[in-house]
C-alpha cells in the first residue's frame, strides 16, 4: 500500500481540501454569470479554471518539500498557456467574444431560428402589415444576446399576459383561436415554447428601449433645440436666385499628365477597401451581390382563373356597395343668374331693381354713391338704438335672404354689433363727413307696435348668388339618389369584381407559397454542416421551382446583382417592390433595402408591385460580400480615376480665379463670364451663363400618393437647381451659408465633376443695406406661429434622423467597449451561410 497513489492524497488531505474549497468557491461565484444564450464557458474563465486546477495540483505536490508556492505559479503558467492554445484548438470556433462568453456558428445559427420563428409568427398573424423583431445577421443577434444579458441585470420580464397584450395589439384585437391555432401548427412549436421565444423578443425590446426611449427612436423625442427648428424651417421656407456658371473637370483631364505604375498603384492600395461613392470619391472594392430566388402571382393570369360574377352576385355586390354608385346631377345653371349689367353700365339699379314690383317710398340719403352689383354691398353704419333701426326697414327696399344662403365676407358685413332686436335685412351706405344724415320724417319718429312690417317682396337673386332651393328640391336632396343597375353599371361592377377576385386569388397564392418556402427553410436552418447547407440549399431551390410550376405561379432568380442594379433591373422589377403596409399611404419597406439589410439567406418574405400587378414571396439564394479586387482587374478604372482625382485641383482653381474677377469688375456676371473660356485657354469652350429660379435648400416632394393623407407628412428632399447638375448638400450649404446675398463664390456639385461660379442675387428675409429687417421679422414670427402646434411633427422630424443615427451609433459603440467585444472573423462573412 506504500507504493499506491492514494498514499498522496491522504498525505495531503488537509491542502486538498484548501484547494477545493477555493475552486468550489470560485465556481460558484464566476461561473454562474456564464451567458445562458451561448451556453459556453468563456474562454477566459476556461483558460482561468485550468490554469487554478493545475496551480492547485503543484501546490499539493510541492507542499510537502516546502516548495508549493513556487511549484504553484508555474503549474498556473504552465496550465494557462495550455489551455488558451488547447481551448483555441479544440471545438468550434467562436465567431465573437465578449465578456458574457464566445459565440460560435452554432449558437449565433440557434438565435437567428428562434428570430426567425417569432418573425414569422409576426408575420404571420398580422398578414404582413406589422414589422419584424429585426434582422437576423450577425451583428443583430449578438446584440440581442447582449440586450437578453442586460434584461437579465436589470430584472426585466415579460409575463405571458403581456405577450397576449402584444398580440392584440397587432392583430386590432382580431386574432381568431381558429388562426392561432392554424398558424401555431404550421410553426411546427408547442405554445410553450413559441411564447418563450416571444418573450425573449420582448425583453430585447424593452432593453434597447430603456437606453434609447421610443420617442428617440422615431426622431420625435427632446434631440431639437429651438435653434436647430430654426435652421430647418429656413432650409424649407428661405428661397434664392442665382447667376450660375459650370466649370467641368473632364476639360481638365486632358491637362494631366501619365501616370506611372508607382504611382497607380499607391492610388490603388488606398482606395482598394472602399467601395464607390456618389459623391465623387473613388473606390475599387467590388460591391456587395445578392441572389434573389422568387415567386410571383401575376394580376392577368389570375384575372382568367377567377369565376365570373352571376347576376345574383352582381345585384348583391351593388346592393353592399351602392354608395360607390352616385347620381351626379350637374344642373346647368347651377342655381347663379347671370349678370345683366354691362361693365360700362354706371348705375346697377335697373339689374336689381325687379319688374312690376311697387316699392314703398323712401328718402334717399343726397347725391348716394351708386352700388356695384358684382361687389359685396359695404359695412353698414351701426344704428343708435332700435328705433332707427325699426325706420330704417320700413323704408329701404330690401330682400328677405335666409343666413345659410350668404357668403361668409355678405354675413360678416350685415352681422350687429350686438344682441337685440335689431335686424337690418340690407345695409345701407355709410355716410361720409361730406354726406349729412337725412333727417327722418317727424311722422316716423316714434314708431309703435301696429307700425305694419317691411314687405317681403319675392325678388330674384342678385348676380352670383344662388336661388334658395324649393321644399321639393329640399327634399330630394335629403334622399341621395344612385345610379340604376342597367347593363352598362353591371359590367362595371363584373369587372371591379373579377379584379376583386383576383387579387384576392393572388394574394392567398402567395401566402401559400410563403408559407411552402418557411417550412423548407426550417429544414436548411438546422443544418451547420457548409456542404450539406450547400446540397440543402439545392434541394429546397428545386423544391421551390416545382411548387411554383404546381400552382401556376412564375418562378425566377436574379442572378448576383448589386444594389443598384438590383433597383434598375428590367428584367427583374422585383427590386422596388415593397412589403404590404398597413398604411395606404406609405409604402413599405421595398425588396432591395430588405435584402440588403443583413446577409441571411433563406429567409422568405412577401413583397407588392403596383407597377406591375405583381405579388411576390421571395428569399435570398446567395449573399457574396464585398471583395478587395487585384490590380490587373481593374488598372483601366484606377488609370480614369487617377486622372479624375488629378484634375479636380485644376478646375477648382479656374472655377476660384473666375469668381475673383467677378467680385473685383464692375460688370455683372451674365455680361463678363461669357467673355472667358472653361479652361482658359482661347481655342477652349466659351463659358455659359444661366439664372436660376428661386429655390429653397429643401422642398417637399409633390403630387405623391401618400399626401392625400392629411395625417402623413412625407420626408423634405435637396431641392432642384435648375441649371445646375446634382445639386447636393455641400453645394446648397455653400450657396445658402457661405455665400452672402450679393457675394460670389465657388461651390461643387455632390458628384465633384462641376465646380460652379455662383452669384447670390437676392435671398428671401435677408437684411436691406439700410438696416430693413421686414422680411426676416416676418419669417421668425411665421416660425412662432407655426411652432406652437409643435415641430416635432411633419418634415421636421426627418430632419432630425441624422442626429438620431448618431445616437444609435454612439449607443453600438458604447455597448461594444462595455462588453469587450471582438469578431474573431468579420460579421458580415461569419452571417452568411455557404
Amino acid at each position: 500500500m506504500a507504493g499506491s497513489p492514494f498514499d498522496v492524497f491522504r498525505r495531503n488531505q488537509r491542502q486538498l481540501m484548501v484547494v477545493m474549497t477555493g475552486l468550489a468557491m470560485f465556481a460558484f461565484i464566476f461561473l454562474d454569470s456564464v451567458s445562458m444564450q451561448s451556453g459556453r464557458l468563456p474562454r477566459s474563465l476556461g483558460v482561468v479554471l485550468v490554469a487554478m486546477l493545475c496551480a492547485g495540483g503543484m501546490w499539493v505536490i510541492g507542499s510537502p518539500r516546502g516548495k508549493g508556492n513556487e511549484l504553484a505559479l508555474y503549474g498556473a503558467l504552465v496550465g494557462g498557456v495550455i489551455a488558451f492554445f488547447g481551448l483555441r484548438a479544440s471545438g468550434p470556433v467562436a465567431v465573437v467574444e465578449s465578456s458574457i462568453g464566445a459565440f460560435t456558428p452554432e449558437d449565433l445559427q440557434r438565435f437567428a431560428q428562434r428570430r426567425s420563428i417569432a418573425n414569422r409568427f409576426v408575420s404571420a398573424i398580422s398578414k404582413g402589415t406589422r414589422a419584424t423583431f429585426g434582422p437576423s445577421d450577425q451583428e443583430a443577434l449578438l446584440q440581442r444576446a447582449i440586450l437578453l444579458h442586460e434584461c437579465q441585470e436589470r430584472g426585466i420580464q415579460v409575463t405571458n399576459d403581456a405577450v397576449n397584450e402584444y398580440l392584440t395589439s397587432i392583430t386590432d384585437g382580431k386574432l381568431s383561436m381558429a388562426d392561432y391555432q392554424s398558424v401555431l401548427k404550421d410553426l411546427g412549436l408547442p405554445e410553450s415554447e413559441l411564447f418563450s421565444i416571444l418573450r425573449e423578443e420582448l425583453q430585447a425590446q424593452m432593453a434597447f428601449q430603456m437606453d434609447l426611449p421610443a420617442a428617440k427612436q422615431s426622431g420625435m423625442g427632446p434631440l431639437e433645440t429651438p435653434l436647430t427648428y430654426w435652421k430647418q424651417y429656413k432650409m424649407l421656407q428661405v428661397r434664392e436666385t442665382l447667376d450660375v456658371a459650370a466649370v467641368p473637370v473632364e476639360p481638365f483631364v486632358a491637362k494631366v499628365p501619365e501616370p506611372n505604375d508607382a504611382e497607380l498603384l499607391q492610388f490603388f492600395e488606398l482606395h482598394k477597401k472602399r467601395p464607390p461613392t456618389p459623391t465623387g470619391e473613388p473606390g475599387f472594392l467590388q460591391e456587395r451581390k445578392v441572389n434573389l430566388g422568387y415567386v410571383a402571382a401575376e394580376f392577368e393570369a389570375f384575372e382568367q382563373r377567377v369565376s365570373e360574377p352571376t347576376d345574383a352576385e352582381v345585384a348583391a355586390y351593388y346592393e353592399a356597395n351602392k354608395q360607390r354608385y352616385p347620381v351626379l346631377e350637374i344642373p346647368d345653371s347651377m342655381g347663379i343668374t347671370p349678370d345683366l349689367q354691362s361693365p360700362g353700365d354706371e348705375s346697377p339699379a335697373s339689374a336689381l331693381e325687379p319688374a312690376n314690383t311697387t316699392l314703398p317710398p323712401a328718402p334717399a340719403p343726397a347725391e348716394a354713391p351708386a352700388a356695384d352689383a358684382t361687389k359685396s354691398p359695404p359695412a353698414p353704419a351701426l344704428p343708435e338704438n332700435g328705433e332707427a333701426a325699426a325706420k330704417r326697414e320700413l323704408v329701404i327696399p330690401v330682400r328677405t335672404v335666409s343666413f345659410s344662403q350668404k357668403t361668409d365676407a355678405a354675413a360678416d358685413a350685415a352681422a350687429p354689433a350686438a344682441d337685440g332686436d335689431v335686424k337690418a335685412d340690407a345695409p345701407a351706405p355709410e355716410p361720409t363727413q361730406s354726406e349729412a344724415p337725412v333727417e327722418p320724417s317727424p311722422k316716423s319718429e316714434a314708431p309703435t307696435s301696429e307700425a305694419p312690417e317691411a314687405p317681403k317682396l319675392d325678388l330674384p337673386p342678385a348676380p352670383g348668388e344662388r336661388m334658395p332651393p324649393s321644399p321639393a328640391a329640399a327634399a330630394d336632396a335629403q334622399e341621395p339618389k344612385y345610379r340604376e343597375l342597367d347593363e352598362g353599371l353591371k359590367l362595371e361592377i363584373r369587372e371591379t369584381m373579377l379584379k376583386e377576385r383576383a387579387f384576392e386569388a393572388m394574394g392567398n397564392a402567395i401566402d401559400r407559397a410563403y408559407n411552402r418556402m418557411a417550412k423548407l427553410a426550417d429544414e436548411y436552418l438546422g443544418i451547420l454542416d457548409e456542404k450539406e447547407q450547400a446540397e440543402k440549399g439545392q434541394a429546397i431551390t428545386a423544391a421551390l421551382k416545382a411548387y411554383a410550376e404546381q400552382e401556376n405561379l412564375i418562378y425566377a432568380e436574379t442572378g448576383l446583382l448589386t444594389r443598384k442594379e438590383l433597383r434598375s433591373s428590367v428584367d427583374h422589377m422585383i427590386g422596388l417592390a415593397a412589403e404590404p403596409s398597413a398604411n395606404p399611404f406609405q409604402q413599405g419597406v421595398t425588396v432591395d433595402q430588405r435584402a440588403f439589410d443583413n446577409d441571411t439567406i433563406f429567409f422568405p418574405n412577401r413583397a407588392d408591385s403596383q407597377v406591375q400587378d405583381r405579388r411576390y414571396a421571395y428569399w435570398k439564394l446567395a449573399d457574396v460580400p464585398p471583395r478587395e479586387p487585384e490590380f490587373a482587374e481593374v488598372k483601366d478604372k484606377v488609370v480614369a480615376e487617377w486622372k479624375i482625382a488629378q484634375a479636380r485641383p485644376l478646375a477648382e482653381r479656374r472655377a476660384k480665379e473666375l469668381s475673383e474677377k467677378v467680385s473685383v469688375s464692375k460688370e455683372s456676371m451674365l455680361d463678363l463670364l461669357p467673355k472667358e473660356t472653361v479652361t482658359g485657354a482661347a481655342d477652349g469652350d466659351r463659358l455659359s451663363v444661366r439664372t436660376t429660379p428661386p429655390f429653397s435648400w429643401l422642398t417637399m416632394p409633390r403630387n405623391l400618393p401618400f399626401q392625400f393623407n392629411p395625417m402623413f407628412s412625407p420626408p423634405p428632399q435637396l431641392s432642384t437647381v435648375e441649371g445646375v447638375e446634382q445639386a447636393g448638400r455641400d453645394f446648397m450649404k455653400a450657396v445658402f451659408e457661405e455665400i452672402g446675398p450679393g457675394q460670389t463664390g465657388v461651390a461643387v456639385n455632390e458628384s465633384k465633376s462641376v465646380y460652379y461660379v455662383v452669384h447670390v442675387k437676392d435671398r428671401d428675409a435677408t437684411p436691406a443695406a439700410e438696416g430693413d429687417n421686414l422680411g426676416l421679422k416676418a419669417l421668425q414670427q411665421q416660425f412662432l406661429t407655426e411652432g406652437r402646434g409643435g415641430f416635432e411633427q411633419g418634415p421636421y422630424m426627418y430632419l432630425g434622423r441624422e442626429q438620431l443615427m448618431e445616437l444609435v451609433g454612439s449607443w453600438r459603440k458604447g455597448y461594444e467597449e462595455r462588453y469587450s467585444i471582438a469578431w474573431m472573423q468579420p460579421a458580415s462573412e461569419a452571417a452568411r451561410p455557404e
